[in-house]
């Protein structure tokens, strides 16, 4: 079945093969702490904090829905070109 485009996307393809995990591993939503599986995940480039180093950076993160995506994305990260 052809996925939907809007939803290739949000694919979690890209960051499973970058950060060399499988479908089935457990991660937890960076924005409601539910735990979920990678393959059902949804990738969004956003700015985050490194809570490490206290950097500021950007970069996919995996979200559990979109919903989550959302809830933390900023409103200038939502908007579209002026």
């Amino acid at each position: 079945m052809e996925k939907d485009p809007k939803d290739r996307k949000l694919d979690p393809a890209n960051y499973m093969r970058e950060h060399k995990i499988d479908e089935y591993h457990r991660m937890t939503c960076p924005q409601c702490k539910r735990v979920f599986t990678a393959g059902t995940g949804r990738a969004f480039l956003c700015k985050y904090k490194n809570l490490s180093t206290g950097e500021v950076r950007h970069g996919e993160l995996l979200f559990c829905c979109y919903s989550c995506i959302l809830q933390w994305a900023a409103p200038s990260e939502m908007s579209g070109p002026e």
